[in-house]
């Protein structure tokens, strides 16, 4: 599948039908990863950031580690737009205990520091701006 297939397959997946191409969802992932990783100028950057919207939507812990291959692939433009909200699942208490099995400190540190000022509404106004942003037409 060409990146641009998987861009309107993406498209086609409706939000709550998420979890019926959860497979597929997590190949669209690593190869988007891959094409990413390329160094290359990739023209469909933001499969990657769309995907990873439906993985959270569908809230499968097991695909924590490689979201966060992502986060952390050493890329500074995938990591810096690659939210750390994605992540969270549904709380920022999964991350945590993902970074506690990996031995990270650092961003147990960090969120520790973020979960003190963290609410719920945060967290849903980042879902409903993200679904807004990447279902856009």
């Amino acid at each position: 599948m060409t990146p641009q297939e998987r861009t309107s397959k993406l498209r086609s997946i409706a939000l709550d039908e998420a979890h019926e191409k959860h497979e597929w969802l997590r190949q669209c992932f690593k190869e988007e990863l891959e094409e990413r990783l390329k160094g290359e100028d990739y023209e469909e950057f933001e499969n990657i950031y769309h995907c990873a919207l439906l993985l959270h939507i569908i809230g499968d812990e097991s695909d924590l580690p490689l979201m966060y291959s992502a986060k952390c692939s050493g890329d500074m433009d995938l990591s810096s737009g690659f939210d750390w909200q994605f992540l969270f699942m549904k709380y920022p208490q999964t991350l945590k205990s993902y970074a506690l099995s990996i031995n990270r400190p650092d961003i147990v540190k960090w969120l520790d520091e973020y979960s003190s000022d963290y609410e719920e509404e945060d967290m849903a106004r980042w879902l409903e701006s993200s679904k807004k942003y990447h279902r856009r037409a």
